[in-house]
């Protein structure tokens, strides 16, 4: 009996694991490493969609004053324990309030980089680089109810 036990534990476990990037649990929010292994980005190739396009997401990371850009609709946020990483944030609506919150926060307290958490669609997109092509993710952001400012 204990071996059967052990043997559906060890089983469970398998199964667990190989369902990690398939499964995100309620309310779990993803830093932008764990995005891209939750997409599968570097096992996508070029033309193709990366896994969970489409799907509406939590991002946790940091944006700073020097990569908001409201004329050209976007922002990168930035993975707030390795800063040299990040993907940028497409406003696809609503971009008068959300850049309107961003540069108020911005503008209160002095400081330069802020942490917050987005929620928005993940999109595939394919970025040639001299003869190759890479795969990146933009998020789309529609709604300045969708970024929060973290204390």
């Amino acid at each position: 009996m204990k071996i059967l036990t052990y043997l559906l534990s060890v089983g469970l476990l398998f199964i667990i694991v190989d369902c990690k990037n398939d499964i995100i649990g309620p309310n779990q929010i993803l830093s932008i490493p764990d995005l891209y292994e939750y997409c599968e980005v570097s096992n996508t190739l070029c033309g193709q969609l990366v896994k969970h396009d489409g799907e509406i997401i939590t991002v946790n990371g940091v944006i700073n004053n020097s990569n908001i850009f409201p004329d050209e609709l976007r922002l990168l946020i930035f993975n707030s324990e390795s800063p040299g990483m990040a993907t940028q944030v497409t406003v696809i609506s609503d971009s008068q309030s959300i850049f309107e919150k961003v540069f108020s926060i911005a503008n209160d307290d002095g400081n330069n980089s802020y942490e917050v958490k987005i929620e928005s669609r993940i999109t595939s997109l394919d970025l040639p680089i001299n003869d190759t092509c890479h795969v990146g993710i933009i998020l789309e952001l529609s709604s300045a109810n969708d970024i929060c400012f973290v204390e």
